[in-house]
């Protein structure tokens, strides 16, 4: 028996070095949260020594707003239940917090009777950390994405905008090019009209009195009298040919451009009822 007794001193003894040199603060209490054993760990984790932190609450080391995990837990543990791996805050004596992932066992007596808990709690501070910046990363990524497709979308209907107007304007191009067409075949039309009305009527009249003049019984001043009226049918013809020209292609074109001369245009068409343009003189 002394050397069973002697054999189990030493595995309390061993369990005891190793619980106090673990890196992890490992604490037990009782079921109503007294802390009843603070290793070396605990003491580096939360600042307090050993003898300032057995006998006081567990919720020393608890921040107010999660001293409701604790009771939680305690009711779990008081059934038997373990909890692993329990990712939570810790305050430390200094007042700063700590971010630690905590294991808690039960704590049986010989009978099997549940008489406390056995926690131990593992430093998770640069993980957390980077948990955060992964975070903040990842929200820093969101927002310049949703920028980005913001700027997209406003310049996809920019684009859209855009294409839409070179589309009007080259409806308005083609509209613009027919009826310059239908405008350019009105015209020849109505020159063809006024050089058949004017002067091809003047042609005719010349042509009849040239056959006048071949006529052998007309003396000579009845001859001079028709090669003056054919020499005014000539100035005629030479006048409207001239208007006829003018109206085709004013001068003003050339030494204004095309605004003053349909300014000039308006101007005439306006105040004058005789077809002239830009110096040009009807035909009589």
């Amino acid at each position: 028996m002394p050397a069973l007794r002697l054999k189990a001193d030493k595995a309390i003894g061993l369990l005891a070095s190793i619980v106090d040199s673990s890196e992890d603060a490992i604490v037990s209490k009782s079921l109503d949260g007294v802390i009843t054993t603070w290793n070396a760990g605990a003491e580096r984790r939360f600042g307090y020594a050993a003898n300032e932190a057995i006998g006081q609450n567990i919720s020393l080391v608890i921040p107010e707003d999660r001293r409701n995990e604790e009771t939680v837990i305690l009711e779990k543990i008081a059934h038997g239940e373990r909890i692993k791996h329990f990712d939570t805050v810790r305050v430390r004596k200094d007042g700063s917090t700590s971010d630690i992932s905590v294991t808690i066992s039960p704590v049986r007596e010989s009978t099997g009777k549940v008489v406390g808990a056995s926690k131990i709690a593992r430093d998770i501070t640069p993980r957390k950390r980077i948990e955060r910046s992964l975070r903040e990363s990842e929200e820093r990524y969101r927002t310049l994405a949703d920028a980005l497709d913001t700027q997209v979308q406003f310049r996809t209907q920019e684009l859209q905008r855009r294409n839409e107007d070179i589309a009007r304007q080259g409806d308005l191009l083609r509209d613009l090019s027919g009826r310059m067409l239908q405008s350019q075949d009105e015209e020849r039309r109505r020159v063809a009209r006024e050089l058949h009305d004017s002067a091809g009527q003047t042609l005719v009249a010349m042509s009849i009195k040239l056959a006048q003049m071949a006529d052998a019984t007309i003396n000579p001043a009845q001859l001079a009298n028709m090669i003056q009226e054919v020499e005014e049918l000539v100035q005629g013809l030479s006048k409207e040919i001239r208007t006829t020209s003018y109206l085709l292609y004013p001068p003003m074109l050339d030494e204004s451009g095309l605004s003053y001369a349909l300014f000039g245009l308006a101007f005439r068409q306006r105040y004058t009822t005789e077809p002239r343009l830009c110096g040009a003189e009807p035909a009589r």
